[in-house]
């Protein structure tokens, strides 16, 4: 049941994010331009992205690493 759940979101998050492209009429160049791209795809792209936010005497830093 489990297993179900999560395929489920993973369909609609991906069918959202396909919907979305073709809304915007946007590609991606992942490993060749594709207008289809898979879920997964997508989170090998944002692998290596990570954010930071300190809070030092009231004041808010963020750093983007990518």
């Amino acid at each position: 049941m489990v297993m179900t759940l999560a395929l489920l979101i993973y369909s609609v998050a991906q069918r959202r994010m396909r919907q979305h492209l073709a809304q915007l009429e946007e590609i991606l160049l992942i490993h060749f331009a594709q207008s289809t791209p898979t879920l997964r795809w997508v989170f090998q792209l944002l692998e290596g992205i990570n954010r930071v936010s300190l809070t030092l005497q009231a004041q808010v830093k963020m750093d983007t690493r990518y």
